[in-house]
């Protein structure tokens, strides 16, 4: 893990492209959320970074709830607003970067990730983490998945006993 971590800060002159997702706490109003996100960012730029692009916080589900302190109480989150920022950033400051966002009481959660190099579209849906949007799926029985609403294509009757036919090979 430590040589990881040394050929991960060896060159500390270069920049390097990095993404940050988080959770901000559910409990904020709407019109300040884009307060805290503005704080995020002034996290970046204050360890010599440049924001390149961003995915406005949207309130999500969360898939477990998340305890989380809040003053001296602890509290449990079942609900948060996600965003994501992609900046470049020395890879020396980093450290410091994480550091800054677990002291930020506002963060319920958050990870950095290394960016793919390129140019990588944002996602419709939720944030991309430097993933690209995957092409259209088509499953074995020939329905298009696009999004939550499938798009039937019509198969003829041989077209269908030939697709039953490989699956039960």
């Amino acid at each position: 893990m430590d040589e990881l971590l040394q050929a991960h800060t060896e060159n500390t002159d270069e920049t390097r492209h990095y993404e940050v997702g988080y959770h901000l706490l559910p409990t904020f109003a709407e019109e300040s959320v884009a307060g805290e996100v503005a704080k995020i960012k002034d996290l970046i730029v204050a360890q010599g970074g440049a924001v390149s692009s961003e995915e406005i916080p949207k309130k999500i589900t969360l898939a477990y709830r998340i305890a989380h302190a809040v003053g001296n109480a602890r509290s449990f989150f079942d609900s948060a607003y996600f965003g994501w920022v992609r900046f470049e950033l020395s890879p020396a400051n980093v450290s410091l970067l994480e550091q800054e966002l677990k002291n930020n009481t506002a963060v319920l959660r958050f990870i950095v990730l290394v960016a793919p190099h390129g140019k990588v579209s944002p996602a419709p849906r939720g944030g991309s983490f430097g993933h690209k949007t995957p092409p259209v799926a088509e499953n074995m029985l020939g329905v298009k998945e696009k999004g939550s609403r499938p798009e039937r294509e019509t198969l003829t009757e041989a077209e269908l006993d030939k697709t039953i036919e490989e699956l039960i090979r």
